[in-house]
Formats: C-alpha cells, sequence, structure tokens
C-alpha cells in the first residue's frame, strides 16, 4: 500500500476524495467491506475538512477582574481620601491675648502678660 500510495498518490492530492477507489479494493476483502469503506472515508473527508473550532480570544488582566472590584477601589480610595482631609483639617486658630504696660520709656523692661485662654485645648497646635 505504501508503494502504491509513493507511485500514485501524488495524483489524488488535488482530489483526495477519488483515493477512496485506488485504497479500498487493497483494504477491503468483499463489497460490504468496500461499501463500509467508502463510508467511512467520506466521513473522515467530511471531519478533516471542517475548520477547527477556535478558541475564545483570551481577555486582558483587567477584563477578567468584576466590576464589583472596580466600585470596591474607588470606594475605599474615597474613604481614604477623606480620612486624611479630615484628619489634616487644622484646628481652631487660638486667640492670643498680651498686655502690656501702656507707657513705656527707652531702656525700660517691658513686660508682657499673657491673658489668653482656652490654650489647653490647643495644645496639637503647638506640637
Amino acid at each position: 500500500m505504501l508503494r502504491l500510495l509513493d507511485k500514485m498518490g501524488k495524483d489524488y492530492l488535488r482530489q483526495p476524495e477519488d483515493l477512496k477507489y485506488l485504497l479500498s479494493p487493497i483494504l477491503a476483502k468483499n463489497v460490504e467491506q468496500q461499501e463500509l469503506f467508502y463510508t467511512l472515508f467520506d466521513n473522515y473527508l467530511e471531519e478533516i475538512q471542517q475548520p477547527f473550532p477556535q478558541p475564545p480570544p483570551l481577555l486582558p488582566w483587567y477584563e477578567k477582574i468584576p466590576r464589583w472590584v472596580y466600585g470596591l477601589i474607588v470606594l475605599s480610595l474615597l474613604a481614604l481620601l477623606a480620612y486624611f482631609i479630615y484628619n489634616n483639617q487644622p484646628g481652631p486658630v487660638p486667640q492670643l491675648h498680651f498686655t502690656h504696660d501702656k507707657i513705656v520709656s527707652t531702656g525700660d523692661t517691658v513686660v508682657f502678660t499673657n491673658q489668653s485662654t482656652d490654650l489647653h485645648q490647643n495644645q496639637d497646635l503647638m506640637d
């Protein structure tokens, strides 16, 4: 069979459906087997002529992530931003009040007295 295909196989490259008539007498012993061979060969030709199904294209990694994860990331970033904005707000500006003698001459020592109130609430501003 290999010698036969080696010699005559090139003639059937363009018409493989006619190859069954060349191979059937060699492989089959009677008419029933020849008919079965023709059927199997035709089925085989139909099968190999159908294009292979293409796998679906692979998605990029960011399209595999569910949408709710993106929402969770955005909410987390917004919460983090709100936290930093809230914690970096300056507290109330302390009202400082100093008094001194109304009349001061050159060379005199000037004494200032702190009259400010509620400075213990604003200690974090001085640190």
